[in-house]
């Protein structure tokens, strides 16, 4: 078991630690990601909004698969999300 499988065990077991671990593993990479996808002003709140369902929806992580995976799906949704309201603004 790698370490990104093990924080995500931690998640799943509600551990407030495992999510403060997720986010010193995998904030930094996260968020050179969403800044490409939908630009530095609101990478951060999409960051916050997927550690945010990571947590929520810790128990749908399958331990056989790579934690890291499932993170950047998470945010990769998040990201769309956030391009879809954002096409929808009226200027």
């Amino acid at each position: 078991m790698d370490s990104g499988q093990a924080i995500g065990l931690r998640l799943a077991r509600r551990e407030e630690s495992a999510l403060e671990d997720a986010y010193a593993a995998y904030g930094p990479s996260l968020l050179a990601y969403l800044r490409r996808y939908v630009g530095p002003d609101e990478a951060e709140d999409v960051l916050q909004r997927t550690l945010l369902d990571a947590w929520r929806h810790a128990s749908r992580y399958q331990p056989g698969h790579r934690f890291s995976t499932w993170l950047f799906t998470i945010a990769h949704r998040r990201a769309v999300d956030t391009l879809r309201a954002r096409r929808h603004q009226v200027v």
